[in-house]
């Protein structure tokens, strides 16, 4: 999609898939998007269990900062 951006993320623990930003400059956490997650097991000796989040952020400003 155009002016987006794809966040990713992992926690041990499964939480909401939610980003809050803002452009630099104005006013905090402005902005809010949410997104999902998918478990993830990782092939080791101790098989821990992880969830991947990822958030994709729209109608961005291109060369902006956030």
């Amino acid at each position: 999609v155009k002016n987006s951006m794809l966040v990713t993320w992992s926690t041990v623990n499964k939480t909401e898939s939610i980003v809050e930003y803002g452009l630099w400059g104005g006013k905090l956490f402005s902005h809010t998007a949410k997104g999902n997650s998918s478990v993830f097991t990782d092939g080791g000796p101790e098989n821990r269990t992880m969830y991947v989040h990822r958030v994709t952020l729209t109608d961005l400003i291109p060369t902006a900062s956030y």
